[in-house]
């Protein structure tokens, strides 16, 4: 094809497009304005084209954002990736939790393990302290005794009560070690323990809309939509807890309420929690309840008695 062929059919459409349409803009004295032509000084402006048999408007051209909103949506973005990455770590660290425990009771009984073994320790160390101080009061008067005489305190007796004190000194620290060790234990297995009651109800949030699956897991599980109703919900659901569990509370947080395992097989054990799902709307949400029975068959038939059934459907009324 011709080159000057070329531009020619190039040129028809564009000359077409602005024989049909004109540009509107509004001045600087806030007035609209409208032509075929748009003025240098309102190009970053806002410009709507209008069809020149009918008026309507057949395309926007947006004015051009200024260096403060360049800035705040480059803010925004990091901001809207930040909350992104904190959730993929979350979701991360909730997968690792649910392959790591089958159930509730998993977790409580690795923290009763792990609280035992530093028990145990505290305890060789207070027993340590007591033997040092029984050394040390020995020596004390081994000290007195001398002095009382008029004769000088040994060296060697000397060295043995600083000995003793510095002994009686680290066994201290090494419990007030051991007892952040296990304040820190506890706080790291309450919030595992709140992340495992979400994680699970997030995965049988589909299940727990049908009471029938719902019962046959031994879930239940009913909404709130203030905070008002919402803290109303949770208090009556704690007392029901208690009301029908015989267990020790062993869990007592701003979203998880959880008895301790069951020990023998009519034991019943029970979690409530309290979960937002949609953290844009913090007091619309959604409280569940979990019965756990005994692992024997005894209580395996106790988890499927009518009593429980009826447990789960009294639950679901305290939201009336």
């Amino acid at each position: 094809m011709h080159i000057y062929t070329f531009l020619l059919l190039a040129f028809i459409p564009l000359t077409l497009v602005n024989a049909t349409t004109f540009k509107c803009w509004t001045n600087k004295e806030g007035v609209k304005e409208c032509g075929n032509s748009l003025p240098p000084e309102y190009v970053k402006q806002r410009v709507q084209y209008h069809s020149t048999s009918s008026g309507q408007v057949k395309d926007v051209k947006e004015a051009a954002k200024t260096e403060d909103q360049i800035r705040l949506e480059q803010k925004q973005k990091k901001v809207e990736q930040e909350e992104q990455r904190q959730l993929a770590k979350q979701k991360a660290y909730d997968d690792v939790l649910l392959k790591t425990y089958l159930n509730i009771d998993d977790l409580l009984l690795s923290l009763s393990w792990k609280m035992s073994t530093l028990d145990s320790r505290i305890k060789v160390a207070e027993g340590g302290i007591h033997a040092h101080q029984q050394t040390f009061l020995k020596l004390s008067r081994q000290a007195a005794s001398a002095e009382r005489s008029g004769r000088k305190i040994p060296a060697s007796v000397q060295s043995e009560i600083e000995e003793s004190r510095n002994k009686i000194e680290k066994s201290k620290q090494r419990i007030k070690m051991l007892e952040q060790d296990k304040k820190n234990i506890r706080e790291k297995f309450s919030h595992d323990i709140n992340r495992f009651i979400i994680a699970t109800i997030n995965g049988l949030s589909l299940t727990l809309k049908d009471d029938d699956k719902a019962f046959s897991i031994l879930y239940s599980q009913i909404s709130c939509h203030t905070a008002l109703q919402c803290a109303a919900v949770w208090e009556e659901a704690k007392k029901f807890v208690t009301r029908h569990s015989s267990l020790n509370i062993v869990y007592d947080t701003d979203i998880v309420y959880t008895t301790d395992s069951p020990v023998k097989p009519e034991d019943i054990a029970m979690v409530v929690s309290q979960v937002t799902q949609n953290p844009k709307q913090p007091f619309n949400k959604k409280i569940n309840l979990q019965i756990r029975c005994h692992p024997s068959s005894e209580g395996e038939q106790r988890c499927k008695s009518e009593q429980t059934r009826q447990f789960l459907r009294e639950f679901k009324k305290l939201a009336d």
